[in-house]
């Protein structure tokens, strides 16, 4: 004979529902680092250089700069 307690369905165990929730963990924890490696990576690919220098019209390249040398001492605060 069946008694009311054969109709009911059993719950799940904590060990049931602490698996589902680890794995629901660790697939939220893969997106978020393919998520953080991408936005590393559109980072760092948007400073990569684009080409050579130029300089803008109607400028001379002057590098190396070239600065008078002086045979007079340096002075200022902590030349002592």
């Amino acid at each position: 004979m069946m008694t009311p307690d054969d109709l009911t369905t059993p719950e799940p165990s904590c060990r049931e529902v602490r698996d589902t929730g680890a794995r629901f963990g660790h697939v939220l924890n893969m997106l978020f680092a393919v998520a953080l490696m991408l936005a590393v990576a559109t980072t760092l690919v948007a400073c990569g250089k684009k080409g050579d220098p130029t300089l803008p019209g109607g400028k001379k390249d002057d590098f190396p700069a070239s600065y008078p040398k002086s045979s007079d001492p340096q002075t200022g605060v902590f030349s002592g």
